[in-house]
């Protein structure tokens, strides 16, 4: 978003509380992501009063605040800044955790408490039901609201639906024909390790797959938030499961193209921009049949869906002992002819996030 709105002459000031992602961005101090979610609430507090005191003193040069997603802190700061500055704002609603979705999408607490009591215990569940509520509430109070999914522009007043695009970067890393197919047996999930990404749930998925193809391995990559390595353990999965810990879009890519599918058990997923990637790479997907994923990926035969965790592993050796076969580069020309390098969504997005 930044790289295509500075293309059109925009300048994007950014606040972060994460290491120097931008050059040019201000870092605001806050802890590092911590697996607590009691942390990582107080995180969430303290990242928005300094975000606050920071857009407060900000010279009048901006015209938008835009809280690119909907997390506590960030929409909390984002909003109050606009509204003390009497600046329009917009959110980018990505996910909504424990929603449920479907003619008439709802907000129910009892649904996001259910949720979030079998990831993080009753007492700490309570809290992350209730922010994830608040998150729903303050999304109307912006000015406009951006929905990666259809799904949940439905659910909020002028919304607008987008989509996610590739990153033009990662294109141009595909077209690299050092990169080449193996043949192993290898499954691979690209991104943060944590939870709501249904990472326990995936490994409990491969424990059962080890059972059926002893020889199957699965790569993991990106953000550790949960230390996946305990729970590696504690599953006796050291010989068939390896985290490669937080890798460049090079080493992202090659795990990629080199593996058998890319899988995903997250049940809150609007999008998936790994299944995206994954295409492109010519590696097919394997996720669950939720609402949201269904809408996006339902007319995809690349993208295969699962209801259970059953289905999910039987999904999975179809694909590894051969019964379920895919031609790689029919995968990687359907997702070019599909997908869209972000720099054509931002510019439409560009007139929503002005007013236009």
């Amino acid at each position: 978003m930044k790289d295509s709105w500075e293309k059109m002459g925009v300048r994007v000031c950014i606040l972060e509380n994460k290491p120097a992602f931008f050059e040019d961005s201000f870092r605001v101090p806050a802890f590092t992501q911590n697996r607590d979610i009691l942390v990582d609430l107080l995180n969430s507090i303290i990242f928005a009063v300094i975000t606050l005191v920071y857009g407060i003193f900000l010279s009048n040069g901006f015209c938008v605040v835009l809280c690119p997603n909907n997390d506590f802190g960030s929409m909390l700061s984002a909003l109050l800044v606009s509204k003390l500055r009497r600046k329009r704002s917009i959110v980018y609603v990505h996910h909504l955790e424990g929603v449920t979705v479907g003619k008439n999408p709802t907000v129910m607490f009892s649904d996001l408490y259910a949720y979030a009591k079998g990831i993080y215990g009753p007492a700490k569940g309570l809290l992350k039901a209730l922010a994830i509520k608040v998150c729903a509430i303050l999304v109307p109070k912006f000015s406009a609201s951006i929905c990666v999914s259809p799904v949940y522009a439905r659910m909020f007043p002028n919304s607008y639906a987008s989509t996610n695009g590739v990153d033009e970067r990662f294109l141009r890393l595909i077209s690299d024909s050092s990169l080449h197919v193996s043949e192993s047996h290898a499954v691979c999930y690209v991104g943060r390790l944590s939870p709501d990404k249904g990472i326990p749930d995936l490994l409990k998925i491969w424990r059962e797959v080890m059972t059926k193809s002893s020889e199957a391995k699965l790569v993991l990559a990106g953000p550790d938030e949960i230390d996946v390595n305990r729970y590696i353990t504690s599953y006796g999965l050291e010989s068939s499961v390896e985290y490669k810990g937080i890798v460049n879009e090079q080493e992202k890519s090659r795990i990629m193209i080199e593996s058998r599918t890319l899988v995903t058990a997250s049940k809150n997923e609007a999008f998936s921009l790994a299944i995206s990637e994954a295409l492109l790479c010519g590696t097919p997907a394997i996720c669950y049949n939720t609402v949201t994923l269904l809408h996006q990926w339902g007319d995809c035969p690349y993208v295969y869906m699962a209801s259970n965790s059953s289905d999910f592993v039987n999904r999975i050796i179809d694909l590894l002992d051969g019964g379920q076969h895919v031609d790689r580069e029919e995968v990687k020309g359907w997702a070019i002819k599909r997908l869209r390098a972000y720099g054509e969504i931002a510019q439409k997005e560009f007139q929503v996030v002005m007013g236009g």
